[in-house]
């Protein structure tokens, strides 16, 4: 094959040859034995021999581990939203998911998502727009210049975000104006979700990654 073995690993991790019914770990183990014995540098072709050692017994990847290598090379996943892992501890911290959002009286509330857009026109006056995402739909939020002078080190760091705000509605526009703004992953460290995984932090940096 002409694919790097760099290129090949993105392509275990992502799932693509989850067809040859071999665990990714296990192909990634072949694919370090391949390459050891190829003694070929990274970016150059592979000699695809039959590695000369059996792979050992390893675990399967977590759904955190699946969920973080799908994001960190696709930047998103096509079997589950990312915020949903977090569910439990969103709801122990009193946030509401976007869908419910449409019940909600105007004032404050609380939500987590991932950061799908981040907007800053010029014409704006300094106010900054995110586009939110949980697992059940997408929240428009908004930065006056005071806030994002505040919070914009956590915004351009993280993509995965715990929102406390305003709630606002104009007819059928709903909007949520942040007061205040935590990564997600720290926070539901401490309420007993996923934050330590890798594959949140993986997340994350792809989220940025896609954002720019």
């Amino acid at each position: 094959t002409e694919l790097s073995e760099e290129i090949i690993e993105r392509l275990i991790r992502a799932g693509a040859l989850d067809c040859l019914r071999e665990p990714r770990r296990r192909l990634l183990w072949q694919l370090r034995e391949v390459a050891g014995a190829s003694k070929k540098a990274q970016g150059r072709p592979l000699d695809l021999r039959l590695p000369p050692t059996e792979a050992p017994d390893l675990p399967p990847p977590t759904e955190l581990e699946r969920l973080g290598d799908a994001y960190a090379i696709l930047s998103l996943d096509a079997r589950r939203q990312v915020v949903e892992l977090f569910r439990p501890a969103l709801d122990r911290l009193g946030a509401v998911t976007v869908s419910r959002l449409d019940e909600h009286l105007p004032g404050k509330v609380a939500v987590g998502g991932l950061v799908v857009t981040r907007q800053h026109p010029m014409t704006a006056r300094g106010t900054v727009f995110l586009a939110l995402e949980d697992e059940t739909g997408m929240v428009n939020v908004t930065l006056w210049p005071d806030a994002w002078a505040r919070l914009r080190g956590v915004v351009r760091r993280h993509a995965l975000l715990y929102v406390e705000g305003t709630l606002q509605r104009e007819s059928s526009v709903v909007n949520l104006v942040a007061r205040r703004i935590v990564p997600l992953t720290e926070l539901a460290r401490g309420a007993g979700g996923p934050g330590t995984a890798e594959g949140v932090r993986q997340m994350g940096q792809a989220g940025m990654r896609r954002l720019g």
